[in-house]
């Protein structure tokens, strides 16, 4: 199972921002998904406020179709009806706890979701630039994270 990592570049804990690389490793090698300047100390307290919320929550749309949870977002937003309020928000709550984008606000990250999808979990990202879905195994990068 492919592992995902979060590693300090440049900086420390003590500066504002810090440079950081997000990475999955897999048989193949390590791929970078993400490389950029933020808060690492703000993401890292995110995700583990976070950690139940994204190892158990469901995405609150069709979850039957093939396709990223990112993919699934993406496509939700781009065709949603602004009518049905419960759903909006339900989906909005989801994204709150599952898109990094979140744990760093005022910096330039992507929508990259991580969470549960189906039997497994991912880290996804679909925009119109990029598309990308790799699986993880979630409690190895929690473990490492709180280590």
């Amino acid at each position: 199972m492919n592992k995902l990592r979060i590693s300090l570049i440049e900086g420390s804990l003590l500066d504002d921002f810090q440079l950081i690389d997000i990475s999955v490793i897999s048989n193949r090698g390590r791929e970078a998904i993400f490389q950029g300047e933020i808060d690492l100390s703000e993401l890292i307290s995110w995700l583990i406020e976070n950690e139940h919320e994204i190892k158990s929550m469901d995405i609150p749309i069709n979850r039957k179709g093939s396709g990223s949870l990112a993919r699934k977002i993406r496509h939700f937003y781009e065709n949603m009806d602004k009518t049905h309020d419960v759903v909006v928000d339900a989906m909005f709550e989801y994204r709150s706890n599952h898109c990094l984008r979140f744990a760093s606000r005022g910096t330039n990250f992507p929508e990259i979701y991580i969470g549960k999808s189906k039997h497994n979990y991912e880290i996804s990202l679909s925009d119109n630039d990029s598309e990308w879905m790799y699986f993880i195994d979630i409690e190895d990068f929690f473990n490492h994270l709180n280590n």
